[in-house]
């Protein structure tokens, strides 16, 4: 507690504490839905991360414009340099894209990756397969591991990683489930998204010691029922995760 006449200390900005090596900290822009790009941009970085993970094709539902937040996959070609310009105008990196694709749609990954290269970043989340039991899983796994071996040639090619999130209904639920995946590949060019918030609702388990050396970032994530949802006592845009 403060005494009287006393200055408060400054407090540094999120991951900029001088002198100590500390983790990059940034926000994944699908938990700004209110926030247009430039104003997100603003936000996070008066907060003081360093960085910003675009969300890319996702249909604005506040404005109802017609756009899609916080990049355009309809135009990313002429979007994706806006969005590197908008984070370089804050200060902010862009560590990864929100992006998503089935893993057989290798031109819109070509598309992703070059959207990547030209927004600088060095990551992008692809995905695995959803999983619902139709599909008996050692078969839903051999097919995502078959494309990903084109996949992991494109990743290299673009100089960027390819991400499977580790997420809840796919073939991917836990650290090491992900890991008969991702032990295929070469981990210069194919990660995971470590999301804990995911794994609360399946596969729980001791995941940094399974994935050790192979995760290209973590994310926070704040989880809800969908009890809760339905009955109104949480927004669902923000039962996603953020970073």
């Amino acid at each position: 507690m403060l005494k009287a006449n006393q200055a408060p200390v400054a407090v540094p900005p999120l991951n900029r504490c001088e002198g100590v090596d500390v983790m990059k900290l940034g926000v994944y822009s699908i938990v700004l839905p209110d926030y247009r790009r430039e104003e997100a941009a603003a936000k996070v970085a008066e907060i003081g991360y360093t960085g910003i993970e675009w969300t890319v094709g996702y249909e604005d539902r506040v404005f109802n414009s017609g756009e899609q937040w916080h990049v355009s996959l309809d135009h990313l070609e002429e979007d994706a340099p806006r969005a590197k310009e908008v984070a370089q105008r804050y200060g902010l990196d862009i560590p990864s894209l929100g992006t998503s694709a089935e893993t057989g749609d290798f031109e819109k990954i070509e598309r992703l990756m070059k959207g990547a290269v030209a927004m600088g970043a060095p990551m992008l989340r692809i995905g695995s397969a959803r999983y619902d039991g139709t599909t008996p899983y050692d078969e839903l796994r051999a097919m995502v591991i078959d494309n990903y071996r084109t996949i992991e040639t494109m990743a290299a090619r673009h100089g960027v990683k390819a991400l499977i999130e580790i997420h809840s209904h796919t073939i991917c639920p836990s650290a090491s489930a992900t890991m008969r995946v991702l032990e295929n590949f070469d981990p210069r060019h194919v990660g995971a998204i470590l999301d804990p918030g995911n794994m609360v609702i399946e596969g729980m388990e001791r995941s940094e010691e399974v994935i050790a050396g192979l995760t290209g970032k973590s994310r926070a994530s704040r989880v809800v029922s969908s009890r809760a949802v339905f009955r109104g006592q949480v927004r669902p845009a923000f039962s996603a995760r953020f970073k």
